[in-house]
Formats: C-alpha cells, sequence, structure tokens
C-alpha cells in the first residue's frame, strides 16, 4: 500500500529474535564480572549497636588527638631556643631533688619514650615569675606549652605540677640566671598618659619618697613645701619661676595652701636682697632690681593643661626696703597657660614639653617726700609696661629606684632659663641649680643681667 513504511524483522518473529540476543548479553554479563552487579550482604545487626558505634568514634576521635599532639611536640621542639634560658625575664633552674626529678621523668617519658635517651640529663625547668611551667629540658629532649601540661597532667601525682614549678626554692644554688636580666630591645618612644606628668616630672614631697610615710617637707633656699596626706599641703615659696622670676629677683615671696595639683594663697612683699651677698659662695646672688608688693597667687597642672598667674598691687604701706625712691619698679602681676605632653624615651628616661603664651606687667613708681601739712609720703606711678609672649618649656627625666635627674630650659618674655636638679641621697637630698638669662638686646630697668642660684633641697618624711 503507498505510503506505508515496513520495518525488517518488527513482526513476531523479530521481536522473539530481539529478546533471545538481550537474554544471552545479560547471561555473559553475570558470568563475567557477578561483583559487578551483585549486591553487597547485609550488615550484622550486632555491628549496629550503639555501643560500637560509639567506641568507634572515640577510637577516630583519639587518633586524632595522637596526631595533634605530636604535631605540637614537635613545633614545640623545633622552635624553642636554649638563649631563652639566659637572656628573658624568666627564671630558670635545675631540679636538685632526685625524687621529684625521676617522677617527672618517667611521666614524659610515658607520653615520649624517645626521652629514654636522655636518661641521666639533668632537668631544667623554665617558669615565668608566677609560677607557671614554660618549658621542661632533659638534655635535647623538651616539653613545653600544652604538651608539657597534659603530659604532667596524666601523672597519678595531681600536685606534680606545683612541685615542680616550686622546686627551685629548694636552694639558691640551682638559679641558673638573674630573673632581674631581661633582653635589651629596641623602645619605641610612645606618649605617656596624661595622669602620669605631673607625678613624675613636678612631684610633690610624698611623691618623692622611696619609702612609705603620711607627710613630709622638703627645705631649700627656695622656701618650704610641706604635704599631709595625699591631697593637702602648704608651700612658702619665694619668687616666681613660671615668669622667669626666681627666688629674691621678684621682690616677693608666696604662702600657699595646695591641694592635688592647685596651689592658692598670698603674695606678700620681701624686703631682703638688695645687695650683693657672699653668704652662698662661692655663688653670688645678684641683688634684686624689683621691689615687692602684696597681691594673690596660684598655680595649677592638670598635666595636658596648667598654668600660674598673680596679681600684684603697690601700696604707700609697703614702701620699705626700696631699690631707688626716686624710681622703681615692681611687679604688677601675671600670667601664664599652657598645654603638654610627654614621652617615654625609654624604661628610664622621658621627656615634656609645654607650650602656650602669657603676660608680664611692671609699674614705674617714685615716692613723693611727704610736705609740712601731709602725714606721710605718698605713691606715684609714672609708668606701665605689659609684655606679651609665648611660653615654652622642655624637661627631661631620668627616673630609677635610686636614682632622679631633672633638667630642661624654659623661654619667656625674652628670657631664657636653665634648671636642674640631681638627687645625691635618695629621697632625703637633692642638689637644684638655675640660671636665668635675659636675651634682649639689653638688659630692661626691671631685670637682672642674668641670676644664678645654687640650693641643696633636704626631704624629711614623717
Amino acid at each position: 500500500m503507498k505510503g506505508t513504511a515496513h520495518i525488517p524483522f518488527v513482526g513476531p518473529a523479530g521481536i522473539r529474535g530481539i529478546q533471545f540476543i538481550l537474554a544471552a548479553i545479560w547471561c555473559l554479563l553475570i558470568t563475567a564480572s557477578p561483583k559487578a552487579i551483585s549486591q553487597e550482604p547485609a550488615p550484622d545487626p550486632a555491628s549496629l549497636a550503639p555501643e560500637r558505634v560509639l567506641q568507634a568514634l572515640k577510637d577516630s576521635l583519639y587518633d586524632l588527638n595522637q596526631e595533634i599532639d605530636l604535631l605540637q611536640h614537635f613545633l614545640e621542639a623545633a622552635t624553642v631556643d636554649n638563649r631563652s634560658l639566659w637572656n628573658t625575664s624568666l627564671k630558670s633552674w635545675r631540679i636538685n631533688n632526685p625524687v621529684l626529678r625521676d617522677s617527672l621523668f618517667a611521666v614524659l617519658v610515658d607520653v615520649d619514650s624517645s626521652v629514654q635517651a636522655e636518661a641521666g640529663a639533668e632537668a631544667i625547668v623554665l617558669a615565668t615569675p608566677q609560677d607557671d611551667l614554660v618549658e621542661v629540658r632533659f638534655g635535647n629532649a623538651v616539653f613545653k606549652g600544652m604538651t608539657l601540661k597534659n603530659a604532667i597532667g596524666r601523672s597519678g601525682d595531681k600536685g606534680l605540677y606545683r612541685k615542680v614549678a616550686a622546686s627551685y626554692q629548694y636552694s639558691p644554688d640551682i638559679e641558673l640566671r638573674d630573673p632581674a636580666v631581661k633582653i635589651p630591645s629596641p623602645y619605641r618612644p610612645e606618649f605617656m598618659e596624661i595622669n602620669q606628668l605631673p607625678l613624675t616630672f613636678s612631684p610633690r614631697p610624698l611623691e618623692r619618697a622611696r619609702g612609705p610615710s603620711t607627710a613630709a617637707a622638703e627645705l631649700s633656699l627656695n622656701g618650704l613645701s610641706v604635704q599631709v596626706g595625699n591631697h593637702w599641703g602648704g608651700e612658702v615659696h619665694m619668687g616666681f619661676e613660671d615668669a622667669n622670676l626666681p627666688f629674691w629677683s621678684s621682690g616677693t615671696f608666696q604662702i600657699l595652701a595646695a591641694y592635688d595639683r592647685v596651689k592658692f594663697g598670698a603674695a606678700l612683699p620681701l624686703y631682703g636682697g638688695r645687695f650683693v651677698t657672699p653668704a652662698f659662695a662661692p655663688f653670688n646672688v645678684r641683688p634684686r632690681v624689683l621691689n615687692g608688693a602684696p597681691g594673690i597667687a596660684a598655680s595649677a597642672d592638670f598635666g595636658i593643661v596648667g598654668g600660674s598667674l598673680a596679681f600684684l598691687r603697690m601700696t604707700s604701706d609697703y614702701l620699705v626696703s626700696l631699690t631707688n625712691p626716686d624710681d622703681f619698679y615692681s611687679l604688677s602681676g601675671y600670667f601664664t597657660i599652657y598645654s603638654s605632653f610627654g614621652i617615654t624615651l625609654d624604661e628610664k628616661s622621658l621627656a615634656r614639653a609645654k607650650f602656650g603664651g602669657g603676660m608680664r606687667r611692671f609699674a614705674n613708681w617714685k615716692v613723693i617726700p611727704p610736705e609740712a601739712d601731709t602725714l606721710g609720703q605718698e605713691l606715684s606711678q609714672i609708668g606701665e609696661v605689659t609684655n606679651f609672649s609665648p611660653y615654652f618649656s622642655f624637661e627631661y627625666v631620668r627616673r630609677a629606684e635610686d636614682e632622679f635627674l631633672r633638667v630642661g630650659v624654659q623661654y619667656f618674655d625674652l628670657t631664657i632659663a636653665f634648671f636642674g636638679s640631681l638627687e645625691v641621697i635618695p629621697g632625703i637630698l637633692s642638689i637644684e641649680a638655675s640660671y636665668y638669662w635675659p636675651v634682649s638686646p639689653a638688659p630692661r630697668p626691671y631685670e637682672n643681667p642674668d641670676f644664678f642660684l645654687v640650693t641643696p633641697k633636704l626631704r624629711i618624711g614623717f
């Protein structure tokens, strides 16, 4: 019939032929590789018991932990450095108790049998000052870190760790090094904490002590400073160093009360110091040019900021011991304000810088003699000088347990001050020196050409 396609072997006989061929191929495959298509036998129900599964998991975890411990041991042994016995702040010693040594050796042999080759070697211990074990060494065998801790923990003696850590106390001859020795390492300068600046660079009497006390006093040619307890104190002080007017050059002294880093009180005239005196030979202190006046004074040092001030007023009640009644000067007042920061240069050396500004004012006076109808002298102001100036100070301190050295330089109102202090007897006696040098082209009428002073400072604790 037209349009109909005929496929050979499609009839019943053809289909039976194809089925026969496929069956033959299937039998051939089964015969050649029976395992390729066979199924595994069903597992034994006993092997699926929870106890056996749990034990298998435990065994695998134990094996893994053993591998980790072994790798850690190799890592720690490879990175140990024998120089750590001599050049760190750790303490090191050898165990001279034979019973303790043998107990520790037996524990380490159980963990690593190769340690048996070091039988008879000394037991060297490395530990922190807090008695934390860092490493134990038998000859070339080294245990440290968690490997050491875990090994000792397996011992039947639960106090073995403590016994090993305390074994250095048996006798001083077992110490292998001085724990105070430290590795010399490059020290990078760092900024100091703000609250440490006054404590380090301007310590109060109690803060200078090397031993405990409840009160202390410091006495020098500059005056007397007293501190009672942690907060309160008092001071009688000559001059205004912050204004570059030291000792009696200002003709004024201060009586101040102090609370922490704040001082406040009165300023009063000083009537001495008009003439050169050889009392402080070999240094002759120059006579003062200024004349004192009463007023108020205050200062504060909070570390990051600080300053000082004084306001004075000359009156006819204080016309005593004048330098020149016809033409004399007095300090009317001053103020300084600054910000500061400190740097640690190394473990003992520190530096502090202050930068800011301020003002000094001087008044020019003359005394009018009394007339017949007046009761006394009259005071007349004939001039006034006000100087605004930047303020800068730099201090260096080297401070240790038995050492205190302080040097510095300060600039204010065309005057440079150099100062220093050296402790001679720690916590008791120091020597202080200062030199003030005006850098103006010519000395101004209210300032000395220069001023140099050396004074001992005695500290007494109560």
